[in-house]
């Protein structure tokens, strides 16, 4: 995506503007065209979790069926780090509780963008969301270092588990949070 911008930006636009007779706007244009697939790609995959870290108590890392059992009756404060990738290739790594997560529920848009519900891919969502205002205020580099994550995206299909060192407890992890939200 970087180099389709890089490529219309270095490239194409000052061929653009040096072409005869060419308008401004079709400059403008090009690197606008070029930054769509960049922009897109952001807000689509912004939210993606990489991975996934649960906090157990040692006990429950002696077996897997004790890791089981905790998983099933996992408490509202078991801590859990969502780890999300920027679009620069770096890792956000979100420290939350069970508790502070709920399901998102993807029709909550209004009725004339109901269609287009399939458009938002996050599947989980803080319960309070962070205060954007203080951050707003604090600058653009500590609001760009320190951007908090509010929706998240949770891929729980089969090729997933069998990724997984415990294999199964994500399916726990999500029936909690649908429990505690």
């Amino acid at each position: 995506m970087a180099f389709v911008f890089a490529l219309q930006c270095v490239y194409n636009a000052p061929r653009i503007y040096n072409e005869p007779g060419s308008s401004n706007w079709l400059v403008v244009g090009a690197i606008l065209t070029g930054a769509m697939p960049l922009v897109l790609t952001a807000y689509a995959t912004a939210p993606f979790v990489n991975s996934i870290y649960l906090r157990v108590p040692g006990y429950a890392t002696r077996s897997s069926d004790l890791m089981s059992r905790f998983t099933k009756t996992m408490p509202a404060d078991t801590p859990i780090e969502l780890v999300t990738v920027r679009l620069a290739g770096t890792q956000k790594v979100s420290s939350l509780r069970i508790k502070d997560l709920r399901p998102r529920d993807r029709m909550n848009l209004p009725s004339l963008l109901r269609p287009f519900g399939w458009l938002r891919v996050a599947n989980l969502e803080l319960k309070k969301p962070a205060d954007t205002n203080r951050l707003l205020s604090e600058g653009w580099w500590w609001r760009w270092v320190t951007e908090p994550r509010n929706k998240f995206y949770v891929n729980i299909g089969d090729k997933e588990m069998r990724r997984s060192k415990a294999p199964g407890v994500l399916k726990d992890v999500m029936v909690a949070i649908n429990k505690y939200s």
